[in-house]
């Protein structure tokens, strides 16, 4: 008589069948090399718990092994869509446009300055004094600030607002 190495691990896990557990039992009994054979598979178990193995090894499905891959895969694309992303921002720092930025002028104490505006119109700015104003004019209309006092030469109204 002999018996299925894989009965056996069941046994030895206790996840076998009554009818498994009794044919092991004979099994045993029938012969005495079967004994030392089955102390000899009790050790081999013994020493794969030990080393945590417990007990025949499954293979992968294929479907298992095509899905791990595509994983792999797409972490990598990601991994790199990412890198080259932060690379990119890294390297060429995101710039606002230019009519976002505001310029800036600051008369000292004691001075007067005049300035010809992105829009051709033209400011006189008393001492201690700051024009903000934006670094583009695109036709319409725009927001300045002047503190505390400037002049406008041939001022309108649209200009003024």
């Amino acid at each position: 008589m002999k018996i299925n190495r894989d009965i056996l691990v069941r046994y030895f896990l206790g996840n076998c069948s009554g009818k498994e557990k009794e044919a092991v039992r004979r099994w045993l009994e029938s012969d005495g090399a079967n004994r030392q054979t089955f102390v000899r598979e009790r050790i081999r178990f013994d020493a794969s718990v030990v080393t945590g193995e417990t007990g025949p090894q499954q293979q992968p499905s294929r479907a298992r092994s095509v899905a791990f891959t595509l994983l792999k895969v797409a972490a990598a694309v990601l991994l790199l869509i990412g890198s080259s992303y932060l690379f990119n921002r890294y390297t060429h720092p995101l710039r606002q446009p230019a009519a976002a930025v505001m310029q800036r002028l600051y008369v000292p104490p004691g001075n007067r300055a005049f300035l010809t505006l992105p829009d051709s119109s033209s400011v006189w700015l008393n001492s201690n004094s700051t024009l903000r104003y934006p670094g583009t004019f695109d036709g319409g209309r725009w927001n300045w600030t002047a503190r505390p006092v400037s002049t406008w030469p041939n001022a309108t109204d649209s200009l003024l607002s």
